[in-house]
Protein backbone atom coordinates (compact mmCIF):
# COMPACT_ATOMS: atom_id res chain seq x y z
CA UNK A 1 0.00 0.00 0.00
CA UNK A 2 0.99 3.51 -0.84
CA UNK A 3 1.07 6.18 2.16
CA UNK A 4 2.24 6.29 5.82
CA UNK A 5 2.54 3.41 7.52
CA UNK A 6 0.63 3.86 10.65
CA UNK A 7 3.52 3.59 13.00
CA UNK A 8 4.81 6.92 11.61
CA UNK A 9 1.01 8.60 12.33
CA UNK A 10 0.72 10.80 15.62
CA UNK A 11 -3.03 11.40 16.58
CA UNK A 12 -3.67 14.69 18.72
CA UNK A 13 -6.23 16.55 19.73
CA UNK A 14 -8.02 19.01 22.61
CA UNK A 15 -10.81 18.54 24.22
CA UNK A 16 -13.69 16.18 22.13
CA UNK A 17 -11.16 15.64 19.82
CA UNK A 18 -8.24 14.10 22.14
CA UNK A 19 -10.86 12.12 23.34
CA UNK A 20 -11.32 11.14 19.71
CA UNK A 21 -7.41 10.54 19.44
CA UNK A 22 -7.22 8.34 22.59
CA UNK A 23 -9.74 6.49 20.89
CA UNK A 24 -8.44 5.68 17.44
CA UNK A 25 -4.60 5.14 19.69
CA UNK A 26 -5.71 3.05 22.94
CA UNK A 27 -9.92 1.82 21.70
CA UNK A 28 -10.49 -1.43 19.90
CA UNK A 29 -10.64 -0.16 16.64
CA UNK A 30 -8.26 -1.48 13.23
CA UNK A 31 -5.61 1.57 14.62
CA UNK A 32 -5.87 0.82 18.26
CA UNK A 33 -1.99 0.43 18.87
CA UNK A 34 -0.50 0.67 15.77
CA UNK A 35 -0.14 4.48 16.02
CA UNK A 36 2.77 6.21 16.87
CA UNK A 37 1.66 8.15 19.22
CA UNK A 38 -1.28 10.01 20.81
CA UNK A 39 -1.25 13.52 22.41
CA UNK A 40 -4.55 14.91 24.35
CA UNK A 41 -5.05 17.92 25.76
CA UNK A 42 -8.20 19.32 28.59
CA UNK A 43 -9.99 15.75 27.30
CA UNK A 44 -12.19 13.47 29.11
CA UNK A 45 -13.36 9.87 29.47
CA UNK A 46 -17.04 9.06 29.74
CA UNK A 47 -17.31 6.62 32.51
CA UNK A 48 -18.43 3.57 30.85
CA UNK A 49 -15.27 3.92 27.36
CA UNK A 50 -13.72 1.33 26.27
CA UNK A 51 -10.49 3.04 26.48
CA UNK A 52 -9.83 2.49 30.39
CA UNK A 53 -10.37 -1.14 30.10
CA UNK A 54 -7.97 -1.62 26.64
CA UNK A 55 -5.31 0.32 28.62
CA UNK A 56 -5.32 -1.82 31.13
CA UNK A 57 -5.82 -5.00 29.08
CA UNK A 58 -2.73 -4.15 27.07
CA UNK A 59 -0.53 -2.29 29.73
CA UNK A 60 -1.88 -4.28 32.84
CA UNK A 61 -2.18 -1.64 35.68
CA UNK A 62 -5.14 -0.12 37.05
CA UNK A 63 -5.92 3.34 35.35
CA UNK A 64 -2.61 2.94 32.82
Amino acid sequence: RDGVPPNRVAVAGMSMGACLALHVAYGRGRHAGAVACAASCSTFLAADSCVDQAARDRFGAEGA
